[in-house]
């Protein structure tokens, strides 16, 4: 159940699904077998959306505990709690980020 894709800037794939509550890493072609690389539903569940942030991490919008979280693409949970968490989060499907120009 895939709900959302981000071709990040290391050249892979981060998937996200809803089915089995995981992100995983594929190969920037597509080609060959998925690595999971988060699976903690206390921590992300039902994801929703997917964002690279500037320094290649990967923000990821979780529908089941109503916030965003923020891991590397080893999947490693960032600071030990949420990047957001207001009554805001509980619904995002779609995020993006602005920058101003150098």
């Amino acid at each position: 159940d895939p709900v959302a894709v981000l071709a990040h800037s290391d050249g892979f794939l981060y998937v996200a699904t809803t089915g089995d509550d995981r992100i995983y890493r594929f190969n920037g072609n597509g080609v060959g077998a998925p690595v999971t690389i988060f699976n903690n539903i206390a921590l992300i569940n039902n994801p929703q959306a997917l964002l690279e942030m500037p320094d290649g991490s990967i923000l990821v919008a979780s529908e089941g505990t109503n916030n965003i979280v923020r891991i590397l693409t080893d999947g490693t949970y960032v600071n030990g709690i949420p990047f957001i968490f207001d009554l805001y989060t509980n619904s995002i499907s779609d995020m993006i980020l602005l920058q101003e120009p150098p």
